[in-house]
């Protein structure tokens, strides 16, 4: 049977700081030349005026912030000063956010880390790897840090990690990139090493679930948002019993066309699934969603020392 913990959150996006972190959703973009660009946005530098649009997770997109419709650019604007109000939420909240380069024998990954307020060197804290499908670690990150600050959960982003379409050239290269970088991130930052979760949007989300079942650990679960398996091809995979998966998808997502499929098949593994939804469609969950799911997938309640 699925998960009696059965959400559904209603989020009304408005250009306010309090709902605005779905500016990486994917949306229109209108040029005043009248060409329109199915993308999202994946970086915007002030002092140039260059965005970078994100087509299909993969292909990069320069644009002059001028020659954009006035309502993209309000867009921009917006999501501009979200950043940095993130930035200062850090400080407020009494966390750390730390910036880490693992050198291995053949790659070398940045990594982040947001330690919550309560974490020492001696606290033994759940630990959520996070991967985004565009490759924005730091970014995709900060959406959590508030969950995190909650529910007292370290967070790990890595960068090198994005949607590929499932080219298995650059996926074979990912894989190995991370055999190398999980044990340096498990002896790097301090964590329970049972109760290790993955998790992503997108692309991330299907990358979390092929680690857990490439990568042997005594994973304690997954945060899939807007996720899906893959398809059948992926179906053999040996992923692991006793996890909980916190399934969270808007309730108009395309990925919804798996999400029974998927859920009976890791069902079956032995794992509880839990499902999430929220209004919209292939995007970002809520703050509120975000946090319910994070509080479900950890079973808070645990003793910490």
């Amino acid at each position: 049977m699925w998960s009696k913990y059965l959400y559904l959150s209603i989020c009304i996006i408005v250009l306010t700081a309090g709902t605005s972190l779905a500016n990486t959703d994917v949306r229109i973009w209108k040029l005043k030349s009248g060409e329109k660009i199915r993308a999202e946005q994946m970086s915007y530098d002030r002092e140039t005026g260059e965005v970078i649009l994100l087509i299909n997770d993969t292909q990069q997109r320069p644009v002059a912030f001028d020659d954009l419709s006035p309502i993209d650019q309000a867009w921009i604007v917006e999501w501009d000063q979200i950043e940095q109000e993130m930035n200062v939420l850090i400080d407020a909240l009494g966390g750390r956010f730390e910036h880490y380069v693992a050198e291995g024998a053949a790659f070398t990954t940045d990594f982040y880390v947001y330690f919550p307020s309560s974490c020492t060197a001696t606290n033994k804290r759940p630990m959520l790897i996070l991967f985004n499908a565009g490759g924005k670690a730091a970014r995709y990150m900060k959406k959590f840090i508030d969950a995190a600050e909650l529910h007292n959960i370290v967070l790990v982003a890595c960068d090198s990690f994005r949607n590929t379409d499932d080219n298995p050239e650059l996926e074979g290269e990912m894989r190995k990139r991370f055999g190398e970088l999980l044990p340096l991130i498990e002896a790097t930052v301090p964590h329970d090493p049972k109760r290790i979760f993955m998790g992503g949007n997108s692309g991330g989300a299907w990358r979390a679930y092929h680690y857990s079942a490439w990568f042997d650990r005594p994973w304690a679960g997954i945060y899939a948002n807007a996720g899906w398996l893959g398809g059948y091809k992926y179906y053999n995979e040996p992923y692991p019993d006793d996890m909980r998966i916190a399934m969270v998808n808007g309730n108009n997502d395309h990925a919804n066309r798996w999400l029974e499929r998927d859920g009976k098949l890791l069902m079956a593994k032995g794992n509880e699934v839990g499902l999430f939804s929220f209004d919209g469609g292939h995007q970002p969950a809520p703050p509120s969603t975000r946090s319910k799911a994070l509080e479900w997938l950890i079973n808070e309640g645990g003793d910490y020392d």
